[in-house]
């Protein structure tokens, strides 16, 4: 086996690292069968090939059992594929299990201390890392905690009262803003999903002044609240956009001086550094009242269980994100996952609360899910109307429209799609003219300024931050590393630039950090550019609360250049013109959730190089991610109510 998983390696069809992992699992069986063995080291490679593609487990389904490695669609690697299935044959799922519980890396008991576990997620036999399993079991309960907030019918007054004055005039009903609100009141835990343009901003703004407001009312002590995101620049945008919707709301007292004025990683919030335990844990959480996380599709399973251990249980948990957006790099798809119990309806007695408090009024039913109760989907775009272009395709391909979403180009003036040609008949030329045009503004500024001030370094900011190429793939000729390589080339050529190696520190070049430096306050996704102090001296610039401040080169971490930045990079940013760049051939990591975080990075146009066939092809694509955490959160709500019945207690008051 382990000589096939060599093949699988050298080809280039499986990581480094899965190989390893099964050499590793192979040798623990030495006193096994070699049936037994093989098997095991064939299902470690599977597990971490799943893990590579971000599942948090392995389902034991027919599909993995007759598609292993993804061989099936590639037809000069059958040879490979059938040794697989010949060693597979003899065997269906139960067989399988039985054998491999068998070898000392597999057990289905979690108290074991086994590299892989297997448990039953529904009616699905899955394959879990012992430690993913406990991450995403932990995250499961902790939020299967969140129940309702009661409230005596005074506060029910009040409640409404600060309803009003922070909704004074509902415009579109239901007020999906106002329901958010009363929502994250009534709940320990809340999550609050929206597309880009619905307000969830405005919507925590809202939420923060109403807990302080009413602590006010109760006479209690304000209450400490801290913001955080799972990237330094989300944080930034999160306190820039939190603080202009602040200015943005009037009441009848000021209460803006008891929010928390900047938002920090999340990394740098419980004190996270490589290879050192955090600061706060579950022996030692941080003690604060209310905690909002923006961008929380990001996080994967690993960060959110490390977030959830390290704050108290009564700690009021506001997540904000968008459930159709890629999910995160690493394993896990959290608000996606979560995003399934949006099918359901409120349960009856929150559909009572939010009559009561909100005067809206929600479909609802007479099961109980307190997930549910405790999620809000915001549905209507204040920035795309249903004149914009920008609006109506991300729509479309949210819905998985490929023929609808294609025809759209040719209806809006503010989207567009420049093709491509197939391999061999163009190369990435037209994608680097594109971009050199795009730049234009921005290096023509730069070379012509003299005057290097504070106003200088804002205007370069705000230049080249009008635009951005993004890249559905890291390599490759449409990939970001040959890109950003050729359009410096090319910028160079054009004398915008000069250097004589592309890693020099040029003036105008724009940079992406790759990794968090709590040392420089730099973290993953900044954007620097490399522009002139007032002595003159080339420093790299960076945005910060108040203005900019520029950072000596040799004290910057990891960078790659920023003419071109990939999707996922690109979360929680916003540029005037977003372009686009999708691969001349098809390739897996293609997806709708793709396409649609792309498109929503865009105010204003939205360009896309594309073939008809490859945009088509994405566009149908939905991501599929193996998790068991919806299906945990369910089965420990059964559980629960199978407890409450024997004891007779409904868990409502």
């Amino acid at each position: 086996m382990l000589a096939l998983l060599q093949q699988l390696r050298d080809q280039k069809l499986i990581e480094n690292i899965d190989y390893y992992f099964a050499d590793y699992i192979a040798r623990q069986g030495q006193s096994q069968t070699e049936a037994i063995n093989d098997l095991a080291a064939l299902f470690a490679a599977l597990l971490s090939f799943a893990n590579q593609q971000g599942h948090s487990c392995l389902f034991l389904t027919k599909n993995v059992l007759e598609n292993p490695f993804e061989l099936k669609y590639q037809p000069e690697q059958q040879a490979l594929l059938q040794q697989i299935e010949d060693l597979l044959a003899p065997y269906d799922v139960k067989a399988l299990l039985a054998n491999l519980v068998q070898h000392p890396a597999f057990s289905m008991n979690d108290q074991q201390n086994t590299p892989i576990v297997c448990k039953k997620i529904g009616e699905i036999d899955a394959l879990y890392f012992h430690r993913i399993w406990k991450d995403e079991h932990y995250i499961a309960a902790r939020l299967s905690e969140s129940r309702p907030i009661h409230y005596q019918q005074n506060e029910l007054t009040d409640l409404k009262q600060i309803l009003q004055a922070l909704f004074p005039h509902s415009q579109h009903l239901p007020d999906w803003q106002k329901i958010a609100v009363a929502t994250a009141f009534s709940s320990t835990i809340s999550f609050i999903s929206g597309g880009p343009g619905t307000g969830k901003t405005t919507t925590v703004a809202k939420l923060l002044l109403g807990l302080q407001w009413l602590q006010q009312i109760r006479k209690q002590p304000w209450l400490n609240i801290r913001l955080a995101a799972p990237t330094g620049k989300a944080a930034t945008r999160l306190t820039e956009s939190l603080h202009q919707a602040i200015q943005n709301i009037h009441l009848p007292l000021d209460l803006s001086s008891t929010l928390p004025q900047e938002a920090a990683t999340i990394h740098r919030l419980l004190g996270m550094r490589p290879n050192i335990p955090p600061r706060y844990h579950q022996q030692q959480p941080l003690n604060i009242d209310v905690l909002v996380i923006d961008e929380a599709s990001m996080i994967n399973l690993a960060l959110m269980a490390t977030l959830l251990r390290g704050i108290k249980p009564s700690t009021k948990l506001i997540f904000l994100g968008d459930k159709d957006q890629l999910a995160s790099v690493e394993s896990g798809a959290i608000m996606a996952e979560l995003g399934q119990f949006l099918s359901f309806d409120y349960s009856r007695q929150q559909a009572a609360f939010l009559a009561t408090v909100c005067e809206q009024q929600v479909a609802f039913s007479n099961e109980l899910n307190f997930i549910r109760d405790s999620l809000c989907h915001l549905q209507h775009s204040y920035r795309f109307n249903q004149n914009t272009g920008i609006g109506q395709l991300a729509k479309a391909v949210n819905q998985r429209q490929a023929e609808e979403s294609w025809q759209l180009f040719a209806e809006y003036n503010d989207i567009r799609v420049l093709p491509l040609f197939r391999p061999g008949e163009a190369s990435n030329q037209q994608v680097v003219d594109f971009a050199v045009e795009l730049y234009s503004d921005y290096f023509k500024f730069v070379q012509s300024e003299k005057n290097w001030q504070p106003v200088a370094i804002a205007k370069a900011f705000m230049l080249f931050k009008q635009a951005r190429l993004l890249s559905a793939l890291r390599n490759g000729q449409f990939g970001v590393e040959q890109l950003n390589q050729r359009i410096a080339e090319q910028l160079r050529r054009k004398k915008y630039i000069r250097f004589q190696h592309v890693h020099e520190w040029y003036l105008g070049k724009p940079v992406i950090i790759l990794q968090n430096d709590n040392n420089s306050r730099l973290f993953n996704g900044d954007i620097g550019l490399v522009l002139p102090d007032k002595n003159g001296d080339l420093k790299v610039w960076f945005e910060a609360e108040q203005g900019f401040r520029e950072v000596l080169s040799s004290r910057v971490p990891s960078v790659e250049p920023a003419y071109v930045m990939t999707v996922h990079k690109s979360q929680g940013s916003e540029f005037t013109r977003t372009v686009l760049v999708l691969p001349a051939e098809y390739n897996p990591l293609l997806s709708k959730e793709l396409i649609y975080t792309a498109i929503t990075r865009a105010k204003q146009t939205f360009t896309v190089f594309s073939r008809e066939a490859i945009w088509k092809a994405a566009v149908r694509t939905q991501t599929q991610r193996y998790s068991g955490l919806a299906q945990q959160i369910k089965q420990i709500f059964k559980e629960k109510e199978s407890e409450d019945v024997i004891k007779g207690n409904s868990g409502i008051e």
